[in-house]
């Protein structure tokens, strides 16, 4: 993955990492560098680094990859809901990903996320982890992990 990395001051100063994501950068005075994932899998994220002094281990910094999530919802006998709300929740971020797909930073139907004529509801690129989603119309909830590069399935049936 590259990963850019500017330094606060300026950004003629951006170096990309190589291949295995190092980033070598000096000498360089006492300032704080922004490192952000430039890769189209990575969770958009910025983490800001500061400046060590000559010899120091190096500073390792973590992304996140995505992930999609898919919800197929149906009533107890088994027919397909369209129109049905889900919530999803961040549980690492704690953060309502309604506010991801309303700054643009979570793909989602235009409907929002409610799902379709199929009963379906897919959300993609989501930071991998945790989630906690809830079905308010049928009084259901639950817990599902958002694995990297790859795509959840929740079943959603009452009595299941």
């Amino acid at each position: 993955m590259q990963t850019a990395i500017a330094a606060m001051d300026t950004a003629a100063s951006m170096r990309f990492s190589d291949d295995q994501g190092n980033v070598l950068i000096g000498p360089v005075s006492d300032v704080e560098f922004e490192c952000r994932p430039m890769a189209s899998w990575v969770w958009t994220e910025s983490r800001m680094v500061h400046a060590v002094e000559e010899g120091a281990e190096p500073v390792v910094i973590e992304f996140r990859r995505v992930g999609d999530l898919a919800f197929e919802v149906r009533d107890s006998g088994g027919m397909l809901l369209d129109g049905v709300a889900v919530e999803v929740l961040s549980e690492e971020y704690a953060t309502d990903v309604a506010g991801w797909v309303a700054a643009g930073r979570v793909e989602a139907p235009s409907a929002g996320l409610v799902t379709d004529e199929e009963g379906r509801l897919l959300l993609s690129g989501l930071p991998n982890g945790a989630f906690a989603w809830s079905v308010p119309a049928l009084g259901l909830e639950g817990k599902v992990v958002v694995p990297p590069l790859a795509e959840a399935l929740v079943l959603v049936r009452p009595g299941s």
